[in-house]
């Protein structure tokens, strides 16, 4: 199952909400995941302004934007950005097409 990296930030008032009643979300997080099909790998704060980071592992891209989606639409977050993460193994095969596309690519006014 792809992994995807799930950058979030949240809202003021959501910070407020959690400071008025600290709790682990995790559980919560995971649910919403696993309802969509995911599976929760981790979920990390950073304790700043950008808020955290959750690494998710989905079957498909259309899962994982299901599960960006209902978070999004949440409104606790005033950014949400999904990123596809790739294996460093599985990195070497696109380097190489893309070495081999490279050639033949003008860039704009060459």
């Amino acid at each position: 199952m792809p992994d995807y990296a799930y950058f979030f930030s949240y809202r003021p008032e959501t910070w407020a909400q959690l400071l008025a009643g600290p709790g682990d979300r995790t559980p919560a997080v995971r649910a919403t995941v696993e309802d969509a099909g995911g599976e929760l790998r981790s979920l990390y704060y950073t304790l700043d302004a950008f808020g955290g980071l959750a690494i998710v592992g989905a079957p498909d891209a259309d899962t994982a934007a299901t599960i960006g989606l209902v978070i999004t639409a949440s409104g606790a977050f005033t950014d949400v950005r999904v990123q596809p993460l790739v294996n460093a193994a599985d990195v070497v095969p696109v380097l190489e097409r893309a070495r081999d596309t490279a050639a033949g690519y003008r860039r704009p006014g060459h």
